[in-house]
This record gives C-alpha cells, structure tokens and sequence, in this order.
C-alpha cells in the first residue's frame, strides 16, 4: 500500500494549433476534440488557430506561441497528409527550437 499523497492538479495554459491547408474553424475537428477536452479537464485554452501546411508560416506560428508567457503547452494537430509539400511539423519544431544554429554563428571559424 502507497503512502505518497495523491499529486495536486496544476491547470495549464494550452495552445491548439492545427496543421491543414483544407481545415477551417468551421471543420478542424481534430482541433475542436482538443480544446473542448482540455477545457473539460480544468486547463486554460491559451490560442486557437489554423495554420496552412507551409513550413515558414509553422514557424512563425509556434515561434509567437513560444514567444507568448501565457502560453505553456502548445498541441499540435494535423499536417500529416501527404501531398506536393508535405511539411513535418516535427521537424517545424525542432528547427524553431534549435539554439544551436545561432551559436553557431558566434564561433570562430
């Protein structure tokens, strides 16, 4: 038998962001089910929005969200379909978050 007290719950600020370039908020039902299930569980929907499946308006996008103190958890929903440009927002993430290009920079060469 466990005696560790039971964790406390700490709602979170969270943003949704879905991937599409056929979604609208009319029919993004990937991000409706999120933002309705977070809010249900007690968190704060910190941004809603629709993104095109275009890798620099992803950046910029997540960029802001990261930049924004309100937000603390950003959801990602869509963009895996394949077409002409298919954009990995896998690999969105970890160029916006790579801190390594720009030091880079600084080093001599």
């Amino acid at each position: 038998m466990s005696k560790t007290p039971a964790a406390q719950f700490v709602p979170l600020s969270i943003a949704v962001l879905t991937v599409s370039d056929t979604r609208t908020t009319a029919n993004d039902t990937s991000g409706d089910l999120l933002a309705d299930r977070l809010i249900s569980a007690g968190h704060a929907l910190a941004a809603r929005g629709i993104v095109r499946d275009d890798i620099y308006q992803m950046r910029a996008r997540v960029s802001a969200l990261i930049a924004d103190t309100e937000t603390q958890v950003i959801l990602i929903t869509g963009g895996t379909g394949f077409s002409h440009r298919p954009c990995n927002f896998v690999g969105t993430l970890q160029r916006a978050l790579d801190t390594r290009r720009a030091e880079s920079h600084d080093e001599p060469a």
